[in-house]
């Protein structure tokens, strides 16, 4: 029962602040342009994401105080593709990006860690869209700024909501795996 407490607890709260973190970052990326909106956007996004992580999984899967450093570089450098690229491809390279250097890191520390960008790609195609479509049909009756930021809630919701369980995925397979019996040699030395 606990234990599905806090799993519902985890999912609830990444989702709400990668709500927060998108919802603050997708006019900073705007308004501030390539790579400081970027590297705004990945800050925020990275220490609300750490602040959760250090606080609520076991020791082995709290990452380091390298995480939101990661993320904002890696979200700082996808941001270049902002204006370059149509809204949703750049949005997939900001996201990629910062999943890129959050997946090095969680590779550390959990065996599969590399799927993680996998999920940051493919929700963020999805949730870029939706959040473009909804900050035209919302620039049209409100402000841009509102538009952007109501915008940005929709895209951090859709994100978190499968990155999240994607997390907690990736933790119950490693918990799986470092319970399973290493394959030993003859001599009964571990294989490498």
């Amino acid at each position: 029962m606990i234990r599905a407490l806090r799993t519902v607890a985890f999912l609830g709260l990444w989702s709400l602040a990668s709500l927060s973190a998108r919802t603050l970052g997708r006019p900073a990326m705007l308004y501030l342009h390539a790579p400081w909106g970027g590297l705004a956007a990945g800050a925020l996004a990275g220490t609300l994401q750490w602040v959760l992580l250090s606080g609520l999984l076991p020791p082995r899967l709290r990452g380091d105080a390298w995480w939101p450093l990661a993320t904002a570089l890696g979200m700082g450098v996808g941001s270049f593709a902002q204006g370059l690229l149509a809204p949703v491809l750049a949005a997939l390279c900001i996201e990629g990006a910062g999943g890129l250097a959050q997946g090095v890191l969680l590779r550390r520390s959990l065996r599969g860690g590399e799927f993680w960008l996998l999920a940051t790609v493919l929700i963020a195609g999805p949730a870029a869209a939706a959040a473009q479509l909804a900050a035209g049909w919302l620039a049209a009756r409100n402000n841009l700024l509102v538009a952007q930021l109501l915008a940005g809630a929709l895209q951090g919701m859709l994100i978190g909501a499968v990155t999240g369980p994607a997390l907690l995925a990736l933790w119950a397979h490693a918990s799986r795996a470092r319970l399973a019996p290493r394959p030993t040699e003859a001599d009964g030395r571990p294989c490498p």
